[in-house]
């Protein structure tokens, strides 16, 4: 019986990795496990804290203050404050060297000017994150709170008015908020049968016209 041995040399082109068994699977992770001691008896909320906040309550607290705060979180390791501050209020500029720093917008406008960032205008809804080690600053602007879901209920009255009388016209303040609220509610109007025209178009009607104010 004659045995046949077939022979063969692969070779890689230069500078080809080999995928082959030599090459180790990347290492896992080493699972990490914690013991950590806890109480029996869950511990209750102290000093300043509650398991609930509500914004009416505060501003109740703080009827007929143009400019107030209200500390609402500090154990040691975070600090929460609530603030209101009139039109021109300014935080002059300033840096925290160990911890970053966020807020968000509830009412009005606020004027943020970051240290490497393009100077900005928040409005209610924004949040603003600073880096720690960063200079910042901030102003509050506008001549008073804006709120967008009172500017949408505003606009839908203004519908209602123009479909039982046939035309409608309204005014506003020049905030960010309601330009931005009146741009998205004009943008769905044809669709709704409504058309925005000048005031012009109905100065002559001897009807009269009602008049809604948008913030």
């Amino acid at each position: 019986m004659r045995v046949i041995i077939l022979a063969a040399c692969l070779t890689l082109p230069n500078g080809a990795a080999s995928t082959g068994a030599h090459q180790l699977p990347p290492a896992k992770p080493v699972p990490t496990i914690a013991w950590a001691p806890k109480p029996v008896k869950t511990p209750g909320y102290s000093g300043i804290h509650k398991p609930w906040i509500k914004l009416a309550d505060l501003k109740a607290k703080h009827k007929g203050e143009t400019t107030w705060r209200e500390l609402l979180v500090d154990d040691g390791r975070l600090t929460a404050e609530y603030f209101s501050a009139a039109p021109g209020t300014k935080v002059a500029r300033r840096f925290h060297p160990d911890t970053r720093e966020w807020f968000a917008i509830v009412e009005g406008e606020v004027r943020v000017e970051i240290e490497g960032q393009e100077p900005l205008t928040a409005t209610r809804g924004s949040l603003i994150n600073i880096p720690r080690q960063t200079i910042y600053s901030l102003e509050t602007v506008g001549n008073a709170p804006i709120d967008i879901a009172a500017v949408t209920r505003r606009l839908e009255q203004l519908e209602v008015i123009a479909r039982d009388r046939g035309y409608a016209i309204a005014s506003a303040s020049a905030f960010a908020a309601s330009i931005a609220a009146i741009e998205t509610w004009a943008a769905g109007l044809a669709e709704r049968g409504i058309v925005l025209v000048p005031i012009t178009a109905i100065a002559d009607d001897p009807a009269g016209a009602t008049t809604v104010r948008v913030p």
